[in-house]
């Protein structure tokens, strides 16, 4: 019983490399089809289930780019987070707007001594993706933009955004604000827990309330949608999101979406830096299409015997039964052929002494090897004292033939 116990536990630990593996915001050694994302025109692409934090396909996901009004999901979230009463009333100042314009900024163009409540400036920021929203936020919640960037930072290196750094509260190009397409899904990841940012990012059109500006208020809409008309392609099963652009990031998308009851986060960047054709939003659109044939795929339960090897005794036989500690949940193309296998014998016989076996655990989907770990058993000695001394002199005998 001492040795089918230390089986199981080799076992065990050979088996709990899985859960590394498919730890939430990790990749898949060789289960991402990267030809999802190769196909796509935007150079950077992450897109990640958010319930388990498998990647399903990515492309240049590290490599730093700029994340234009992506920028605004932090400036949003940070301020849903710091504000208590989301009808107070903010009154515009000219150092919220200052340059703005001149830097062609989007903006609702707000003028010194509105007051919009702040509820309409956070559906400013994720609609038309208005700079000067941004600030009067920033101001309200830190005093100043800048003191607001430095709680946007802190936030960033919370939410183990190890590869990014904001300048300011927009998005507005600057070579030292930057980030990654895989820290930007790391940030709408921690977003969608929160119910108001959902609720404000995935609206498309919103009347902004009165203001001395606009004395009968004004409707806004969401820069996705208005892309997506523009393009005449499809992206209603978008959920919500942020888009972003500038000359130097290009066109940029950052989205959810719940295809098959896979719960998505996408993050597209630099689709074009031509302003006249944005399409990151023909990239969603092909997106969410070619995930229609993806599914779930429970390969092992916790506990699920994976396999069983008979050890014969001379007079008995002992079971070792090899376990899953967990459950093993992928997402996978439903084209792809899978397969669990696991290279040990059904079968050995005891001998005088232990002896080990070698074998793996092969996981595969397709051309694809998604799990693979080596390993070796103790095999348990002959139960019967006689029976042993009887193989160990029978094997004296062998070595001198």
């Amino acid at each position: 019983m001492k040795k089918k116990k230390t089986l199981r536990r080799i076992l065990l630990s050979a088996l709990t490399a899985a859960s590394v593996l498919f730890s939430p915001a990790s990749v898949l050694a060789d289960g991402t089809d990267d030809t999802l994302a190769d196909s796509l025109r935007s150079k950077y692409v992450i897109i990640m289930d958010a319930d388990t934090g498998q990647v399903l396909s990515e492309k240049n996901p590290d490599e730093r780019m700029y994340p234009a009004s992506m920028t605004k999901m932090m400036t949003a979230i940070v301020a849903i987070e710091n504000i208590k009463d989301y009808d107070e009333r903010i009154t515009i100042t000219e150092e919220m707007t200052a340059g703005l314009a001149e830097e062609n900024a989007s903006r609702i163009a707000y003028e010194p001594g509105d007051d919009p409540i702040i509820r309409d400036l956070l559906y400013a920021v994720a609609l038309p993706s208005a700079a000067d929203a941004t600030n009067a936020l920033a101001s309200k919640v830190s005093g100043s933009i800048d003191a607001y960037v430095d709680l946007m930072n802190m936030k960033a290196k919370a939410l183990g955004m190890t590869n990014t750094h904001f300048v300011n509260t927009s998005g507005l190009h600057d070579p030292d604000h930057y980030s990654t397409a895989r820290d930007m899904a790391k940030l709408l990841d921690y977003c969608l827990q929160n119910e108001m940012f959902r609720t404000i990012f995935s609206t498309n059109e919103y009347h902004l309330g009165s203001v001395a500006t606009f004395p009968d208020g004004v409707d806004i809409y969401s820069t996705a949608t208005m892309a997506a008309d523009r393009q005449e392609v499809d992206i209603s099963e978008m959920i919500g999101g942020k888009t972003g652009f500038t000359y130097e990031a290009g066109y940029c998308l950052a989205y959810w979406t719940k295809i098959n009851n896979l719960n998505l986060i996408v993050v597209t960047g630099n689709a074009s830096d031509v302003m006249e054709d944005p399409l990151h939003v023909v990239d969603a659109s092909e997106t969410m299409q070619k995930l229609h044939s993806w599914h779930r795929k429970t390969f092992f339960t916790s506990g699920e015997v994976l396999h069983t090897i008979t050890v014969n005794h001379s007079f008995d036989k002992e079971m070792l039964y090899i376990e899953a500690p967990q459950e093993l949940t992928l997402d996978l193309p439903e084209e792809w052929k899978t397969s669990v296998t696991i290279t040990l014998p059904d079968e050995v016989k005891a001998s005088y002494e232990e002896r080990e076996v070698s074998g793996a655990l092969i996981v595969k989907g397709g051309d694809h090897v998604l799990f693979s770990k080596d390993y070796t058993l103790t095999i348990p000695r002959e139960k019967n004292f006689f029976m042993r001394i009887y193989l160990r002199i029978r094997s004296w005998f062998s070595k001198d033939d």
